[in-house]
């Protein structure tokens, strides 16, 4: 990982999306799902998450309702894109 770079275990990046470390572990199987590292060439080597590489996959996922999002919703939606 980068120098400087904040590194999340898989537990803390499934905490920081709300989601089970299962749903993380499938999407790694099927190449889907946030970038991340894997230290090691073993099938059980550890991997980590870059904090700000999840927040960005984070926020590239953002969808706002088109039947409820007021003008400004969508403006906003679509400029942190």
């Amino acid at each position: 990982m980068p120098n400087g770079r904040t590194s999340l275990t898989e537990k803390q990046a499934a905490e920081r999306l709300n989601v089970p470390v299962s749903t993380l572990r499938y999407w790694r199987g099927c190449s889907d799902g946030p970038e991340y590292y894997k230290l090691g060439n073993a099938k059980r080597s550890p991997v980590r998450y870059d904090a700000d590489v999840l927040e960005a996959w984070l926020q590239a996922h953002l969808r706002v309702p088109k039947a409820r999002a007021t003008t400004k919703e969508n403006y906003v939606a679509l400029q942190t894109r």
